[in-house]
């Protein structure tokens, strides 16, 4: 899922009231004869008469923060442009080269399919490794071909071959999640590639939340921010008629049983509740359709829709504003035992 963008900015901060502001430079004297000796450049600070130094030192940090808010702005709304320019008749499948290829195809396409992974991955990289030996170039390869309708057999095979001398899947060709598939390339890409060029790749899908624990016995609270990579949703016990949303909002409050600091009391009842400090450009949804014995759980009837508003699950701080379009879909059909992944985008 990708973040829409409202017609309007969201996440506007406060600036000064301040009409005009007047910068007024210390005098300096002049010698009588010739022009004043060249003196060591200075970094000069201003603020307005009405600002000491620290409300002016935050005002900077918002407008910097403001800045940064409508540079993301711009680059998303890019990134949908070029991934509208991309030709609708390049969409296809891919050949299962290894017979449980499957779950890693599947992923591709999910991934293809998602404007700003998409348009950043046909974006040329700057690897530190060996040509040949590097998942990011691959998937770059792969992004350039599949949207020129150039993909081959040989190209998905190459690509196995290049994961299992990486360490994947060393054991010979199995069914594997796409989930810990992904996991996998995400690192290698962090190792690949500079921290720079890699950053945003990562920064857009990276869930950032606060989470509050609150004890029921003692009413004390406890903080602390926290990072996601993927909201994983436990679809037992399933929630009647409830939809997609409804099962986001279990997972934002639920009771857990810890034990207080403050009164050292360990209750079942005690609340923990998360809220988005940001919001990804991109959002993954994972639904756990097993139970404690490893046996498949049927998730027929849990609705969704082709948006999904998490504006309600936003921290105070967080401005930005959150309805998520939906892109793609992984999902496996069969049983523990073996089945077939399959995208829909």
């Amino acid at each position: 899922m990708s973040r829409k963008r409202a017609d309007t900015c969201s996440g506007t901060f406060p600036t000064t009231t301040a009409a005009t502001v007047s910068l007024k430079r210390r005098a300096e004297s002049l010698p009588p004869d010739g022009p004043a000796p060249k003196q060591p450049k200075q970094t000069h600070h201003f603020w307005t008469a009405s600002e000491d130094e620290t409300v002016y030192a935050r005002r900077l940090r918002l407008e910097a923060k403001a800045r940064l808010l409508g540079k993301k702005d711009q680059e998303a709304r890019q990134s949908l442009k070029g991934y509208a320019d991309l030709a609708a008749s390049s969409q296809g499948g891919m050949a299962n080269v290894t017979g449980v290829a499957c779950y890693r195809n599947s992923l591709l396409q999910a991934i293809l399919h998602t404007p700003a992974l998409s348009t950043w991955l046909l974006a040329p990289k700057a690897c530190t490794v060996s040509k040949g030996a590097c998942v990011s170039c691959d998937l770059h390869s792969i992004a350039k071909s599949y949207w020129s309708k150039t993909l081959t057999a040989a190209q998905l095979k190459s690509t196995q071959s290049i994961y299992q001398n990486m360490g994947w899947d060393r054991g010979g060709p199995s069914q594997q999640d796409p989930d810990e598939q992904y996991r996998w390339m995400l690192s290698r890409m962090e190792f690949e590639m500079p921290t720079r060029p890699s950053r945003p790749f990562k920064e857009a899908q990276e869930l950032r939340l606060i989470s509050t624990l609150r004890c029921n016995t003692c009413g004390a609270r406890s903080k602390q921010a926290t990072s996601e990579a993927s909201i994983s949703l436990v679809v037992l016990p399933k929630i009647q008629g409830g939809d997609l949303k409804a099962y986001i909002s279990r997972y934002m409050e639920e009771s857990l049983e810890w034990r207080c600091e403050r009164c050292q009391v360990s209750a079942p009842d005690n609340r923990r509740s998360l809220a988005l400090q940001s919001s990804p450009e991109v959002l993954l949804v994972q639904l756990k359709c097993f139970d404690d014995y490893g046996r498949k759980v049927s998730v027929r009837g849990l609705d969704y829709e082709s948006e999904l508003d998490l504006n309600d699950f936003r921290a105070p701080s967080n401005k930005v504003h959150s309805v998520y379009a939906l892109h793609a879909i992984v999902a496996h059909a069969g049983d523990c035992g073996g089945g077939h992944y399959i995208c829909s985008a």
